[in-house]
């Protein structure tokens, strides 16, 4: 657990794990894989300081950073079988993930104005 924070609109108490990924041009869609292991490490954490188990997916993809916030439990739902859990960036997943009603969504858009001199 990463963060614990209270949404202000239900007064919940959540436990946030922050999973992040840096994309570089041209692996803006690449699959986010996330550790099962993951999982129960969060709920002890959850469990210990009584709060319910949440996700944050932080993808920094070129010039779009991208974050869905979703209950642990939507996260397996959305995420697939096997022993790691994962996340689509394509485009039509990314628009799933924006009309989910289980899952907060927003981005940032980013521009370098200036770096270092070559």
């Amino acid at each position: 657990m990463d963060l614990i924070a209270r949404n202000p609109h239900n007064k919940e108490l959540m436990g946030i794990s922050v999973k992040s990924r840096s994309r570089n041009p041209g692996t803006e869609h690449t699959y986010l894989k996330i550790d099962r292991d993951n999982i129960d490490k969060l709920k002890e954490a959850c469990a210990a300081f009584g709060c319910t188990p949440y996700f944050a997916v932080v993808v920094d993809a070129a010039e779009t950073i991208r974050c869905y916030i979703m209950r642990m439990e939507h996260l397996i739902a959305i995420g697939g079988e096997g022993r790691d859990l994962g996340i689509k960036m394509r485009p039509r997943n990314i628009e799933q993930y924006c009309a989910d009603p289980e899952i907060i969504c927003f981005e940032f858009q980013s521009m370098t104005t200036r770096w270092w001199p070559h």
